[in-house]
């Protein structure tokens, strides 16, 4: 299944979601009100209209919630960010926001597990293909995502695929990982991956990454 999406103008986020019936449904959320509206029918549409300043920079984001989120919600979150960018940095941000399979409390998550794990504790992750297939085929659209950005259990999930190899490709802009946790299921994978450095005169890594986490935080 191809996620349908489009881009509707730079202040744009767009929320692909599925549900148990394997449905994708999309939505746009305008980015000053963070509210979101179903739309029956998807057709591309021309954004060269909609960029008014030649220097602002768009930057395209696939963006997974936390365990118990959705897909909807989750871009809301990021308002604080998207401000700060596009008055700060003169950047505007467009989200494509994925959502997990399995209902989970208010939400959805990307994976089942035993009463009492953690996603860290845990030595499988129940469903995980199939979330990974709903995710992969959201990363696969052209032209490509910039950033690819995780929170929590969402966070988890790209890690994983990052670790077993099934990402298509390192977005240009790297990873964002807002409270991730060690994939348990993928111990020995992760124990097994090596840094390659970039040919560039400084070699720095060819992927990068920014890890962000509480003081406070025992898990991550």
């Amino acid at each position: 299944m191809q996620p349908r999406l489009r881009r509707l103008g730079v202040t744009a986020l767009l929320c692909w979601t599925t549900r148990s019936a394997r449905t994708a449904a999309l939505y746009v959320s305008s980015s000053e009100t963070g509210s979101c509206r179903n739309l029956p029918t998807v057709r591309p549409m021309s954004t060269a209209s909609s960029v008014e300043d030649a220097s602002v920079r768009v930057v395209r984001v696939l963006a997974l919630h936390g365990s118990e989120g959705t897909a909807e919600e989750f871009p809301s979150r990021l308002e604080a960010l998207k401000s700060m960018l596009a008055t700060d940095r003169n950047v505007q941000l467009e989200i494509t926001s994925v959502e997990g399979p399995f209902p989970k409390g208010g939400g959805y998550s990307w994976w089942t597990m035993k009463p009492g794990e953690r996603s860290f504790t845990a030595n499988e992750y129940g469903g995980f293909d199939t979330a990974a297939e709903i995710v992969l085929e959201a990363w696969k659209v052209d032209p490509p995502y910039d950033l690819c950005l995780g929170h929590s259990q969402g966070a988890i999930m790209i890690a994983a695929l990052i670790t077993l190899g099934k990402v298509p490709y390192h977005p240009s802009l790297g990873y964002i990982f807002n409270g991730v946790s060690f994939p348990n299921p993928y111990r020995k994978e992760v124990g097994a991956l090596k840094i390659e450095a970039s040919s560039s005169s400084t070699g720095a890594s060819t992927v990068r990454a920014l890890f962000i986490m509480g003081t406070d935080d025992k898990v991550t």
